[in-house]
């Protein structure tokens, strides 16, 4: 691949207005979102993908957390902010917050999503991620993850994605995955109290990051 150049602009996008968050995508993006005559559905014909990555919403406490009220709340934003985004495929954890988060925009969108196995540490889920990704090529396709697996899922995908923090929620990359050409990504935040982000302006490709021992990998 030649050199990589992403651009990565930060929006805010309420989840009252999704048409909003449609049409600030690239034009190669809304092609892969509503095919080449402007249909529904159909997948681009240089078969790009859409990738929708978001973190879980908030959570409550223990080992595998459902999420709280506000994170219901998040997660019911997120699929009003997809509700005309054509989502045909979902990746999720094996957390129960993860799946939580996507079951309101799965069930929206009639797409059962598609559990990831964490066995093998972060480094093997977030490849089996990247993989999954690329096995839905021509799709939007929405991920929801963990502060510990975005950043290196957009890594992995040719875009540069600075950490996440723990009390960080509502922040959304929309990334357009085209062959041949140069991966684009933007920012954006929905649901009540989302992060306030700054724009940045940084290449693409992948950052240096301390990788965890599997057994200390601990997923948020």
């Amino acid at each position: 691949m030649r050199g990589v150049e992403c651009r990565m602009r930060t929006l805010r996008i309420p989840a009252a207005l999704p048409l909003l968050f449609l049409l600030m995508l690239p034009t190669a993006a809304r092609a892969a979102l509503f095919g080449p005559d402007g249909g529904t559905g159909g997948a681009a014909k240089d078969a790009c993908t859409v990738l929708v990555a978001v973190r879980h919403a908030e959570k409550d406490t223990g080992d595998d957390p459902s999420l709280t009220e506000a994170g219901r709340a998040r997660a019911k934003a997120l699929a009003e902010t997809l509700a005309h985004a054509h989502v045909q495929a979902i990746l999720v954890s094996p957390a129960r917050r993860t799946q939580e988060t996507a079951a309101p925009t799965a069930t929206h969108a009639r797409v059962e999503p598609k559990v990831i196995p964490m066995e093998g540490g972060t480094d093997a889920h977030v490849a089996a991620l990247a993989k999954a990704v690329k096995a839905e090529a021509g799709k939007t396709v929405l991920v929801v993850g963990h502060t510990n697996t975005i950043p290196p899922l957009l890594r992995a995908l040719g875009m540069n994605a600075n950490e996440m923090g723990d009390k960080e929620y509502g922040e959304l990359f929309v990334a357009t995955l085209c062959p041949g050409e140069d991966p684009r990504l933007i920012k954006a935040s929905f649901g009540h109290q989302a992060h306030d982000d700054r724009a940045s302006h940084s290449p693409a490709g992948p950052g240096p990051r301390a990788s965890k021992p599997a057994a200390a990998a601990s997923h948020r």
